[in-house]
């Protein structure tokens, strides 16, 4: 029994100890707890949204035509390159300059392989740059 009468004791105990909050004192703990500052003075504008938005949006575009036209331009002097080596091989193979020589079916695989690789880069390029959806 003295246990009884010792918890009946010690509940509104208890529920003294505990503050009372009031919504007001709530939102101020939240705010300086939560590490951050709530403006309450500036209204956001819906105007200055969208103009950031939109802001990001022509960066975002931007970047992207910048990249296109950096792989674009890497993309076409390898293919450049490799155009040149190949006809330079076309070259020295007739007129056999250098003691430049391989076996006629090589040099049909090596060229034609070489034409199809360029042409299917530059179509793959051509599809990624404009793409038909937009």
């Amino acid at each position: 029994m003295a246990n009884k009468k010792e918890k009946a004791n010690n509940e509104p105990e208890l529920l003294h100890e505990i503050p009372a909050f009031s919504i007001e004192s709530l939102g101020e703990l939240l705010k300086t707890s939560s590490g951050f500052q709530v403006d309450e003075q500036k209204p956001v504008k819906i105007k200055d949204e969208l103009a950031k938005r939109e802001k990001l949006k022509n960066v975002d575009i931007e970047q992207d035509i910048k990249l296109k036209k950096l792989t674009l331009k890497v993309l076409l002097w390898f293919l450049g390159i490799e155009t040149f080596v190949i006809f330079s091989f076309t070259f020295l193979q007739a007129t056999t300059f250098l003691n430049f020589k391989l076996e006629e079916w090589s040099f049909k695989l090596l060229v034609s392989a070489t034409i199809t690789q360029i042409y299917l880069m530059l179509r793959i390029a051509v599809e990624y740059l404009f793409p038909k959806n937009k």
